[in-house]
């Protein structure tokens, strides 16, 4: 007895000499994925729907009195088994000036993801690519409503083409290192449509934000830039940008973090002349489960 008492003594120490072996390190365990950012791309690595509302505040210069609102909703599937995952998102817009006002319809976008992990250097991979069906509205009005409001979300501005289908490629690396986040997301907008003569050129996206989680809330800055898509022929209530040209604005953000249920808002900024000629700032307000 004592002969196998002290055989599994010695095995059971064999075995913790090999456990913490420093010849072999130990790989970090996957951290949550990071909260969301509110201006840059809503897919990322986990299952979520939403609704998002955003009032611009207009640079009405002319004098007039003027309204843009902009309704958003959004959900994501994905199978973390495969990779795989599928979205969906579609705007509406209301815009008024001096008591005449129109809603828009925005584009309904249908796309799918995949994603990779790389847990030892804490980030994921979100490759994504969608096609917008042509349900925006068509007339001018309307097409300037969901235009204009879209300055307020950069990234879903080719939502607002009427009668056209447009093919939506992205790229989109997340990281996160303990309280600290932050996200890339690089796109090439393609309108594929010829159905109007109101069309944009091809615009290709480079966003960035960075954010910090304490405890259930998280703050994040935000930047969205889109480059080379054209004036519209839209009614010219409003200015609206000309020629090939960045546009770029960048968004303040808080989110709560409440069981599964994420309420957000952000405070909206533009930056170069072609966004600041639609507005002077725009407050965004959603609300995520996950």
């Amino acid at each position: 007895m004592r002969r196998v008492s002290c055989c599994a003594l010695v095995i059971a120490m064999a075995g913790n000499a090999f456990a913490d072996d420093p010849g072999e390190p130990a790989v970090p365990p996957p951290q949550p994925p990071p909260p969301g950012f509110v201006t840059l791309d809503h897919m990322d690595a986990t299952t979520h729907g939403g609704v998002e509302f955003s009032y611009l505040v207009p640079n009405g210069s002319d004098g007039a009195s003027e309204t843009i609102m902009r309704f958003e909703a959004h959900a994501e599937y994905v199978d973390h088994d495969s990779g795989i995952g599928g979205y969906v998102q579609m705007p509406i817009s209301y815009f008024s000036e001096s008591g005449d006002s129109s809603t828009g319809i925005g584009d309904l976008e249908i796309g799918g993801l995949y994603l990779r992990d790389f847990s030892q250097y804490g980030v994921t991979v979100v490759g994504h690519g969608g096609v917008s069906i042509p349900t925006a509205s068509a007339s001018e009005v309307a097409h300037f409503a969901n235009y204009a409001a879209s300055v307020s979300r950069i990234a879903d501005v080719y939502l607002s083409l009427p009668q056209s289908t447009a093919v939506r490629l992205g790229l989109s690396p997340i990281w996160r290192s303990g309280r600290v986040f932050a996200r890339v997301d690089l796109g090439l907008d393609l309108d594929a449509g010829a159905g109007d003569n109101r069309r944009y050129d091809t615009a290709l996206r480079a966003d960035l934000g960075v954010g910090v989680i304490v405890d259930q809330i998280s703050v994040t800055a935000e930047m969205t830039n889109a480059y080379d898509y054209t004036q519209s022929s839209t009614a010219q209530t409003m200015p609206a940008p000309s020629g090939s040209s960045w546009i770029d604005t960048a968004a303040l953000a808080v989110r709560f973090r409440w069981g599964h249920v994420e309420p957000y808002a952000a405070v909206v900024a533009p930056l170069e002349s072609d966004s600041h000629a639609i507005m002077n700032l725009a407050i965004t307000a959603g609300i995520d489960a996950r």
